[in-house]
């Protein structure tokens, strides 16, 4: 009976003590995450949001193309003299000569990861991608098309836009959505 209580006793030390060690690593792995993340917020903080007015917005026409939707690259260039961040998607939309926005605006792609942060240097660039659906893929009487003569285009966590000139077939119906775009990087 004495070897089995020595053996219990063992067995609980062992136990705690490897309890102990899981709870020091979770913690060591939260004080990590903690730190890496205040790293990223102070070098948000040390490099302001991109203003609108700071970038330098253009359409590249690079077409790739794919299953009924071409893609294209929207490169935002720092025209400032100091790095600025940007983070996440911009807003896109179909616009008429006059600017009115045609049909929904972009729907957001899901790429599987979370959007970063990215710091863009004087004179650099970031881009996204805009995916135009092909107009003919959906019936004309839900898509109601016409011919869109611009995009406007809205930095991530800005409010003012760009109106960049771009000749296209778009959907003006609100039950289709034509446009897609992926975030900065």
């Amino acid at each position: 009976m004495s070897t089995r209580r020595h053996l219990l006793g063992l067995r609980r030390r062992s136990l705690a003590t490897a309890g102990t060690a899981a709870l020091a690593a979770a913690g060591a792995a939260a004080v990590l995450a903690t730190a890496s993340a205040g790293a990223a917020q102070r070098a948000a903080a040390s490099n302001p949001s991109c203003a609108t007015a700071q970038l330098g917005v253009k359409f590249l026409n690079k077409p790739n193309g794919a299953a009924g939707t071409i893609y294209y690259p929207i490169r935002f260039t720092n025209k400032g003299t100091r790095a600025c961040t940007v983070r996440g998607y911009p807003g896109v939309s179909a616009v008429t000569s006059t600017g009115a926005q045609i049909g929904n605006p972009a729907t957001r792609i899901n790429t599987g990861t979370a959007a970063k942060t990215v710091t863009i240097q004087p004179k650099k660039s970031a881009s996204t991608m805009v995916g135009f659906s092909h107009t003919a893929n959906f019936p004309a009487a839900k898509c109601k098309p016409v011919t869109a003569r611009g995009l406007r285009v809205i930095p991530p966590n800005q409010t003012t836009s760009v109106t960049l000139k771009h000749k296209f077939s778009a959907c003006s119906s609100k039950s289709v959505v034509f446009l897609t775009v992926l975030p900065i990087k």
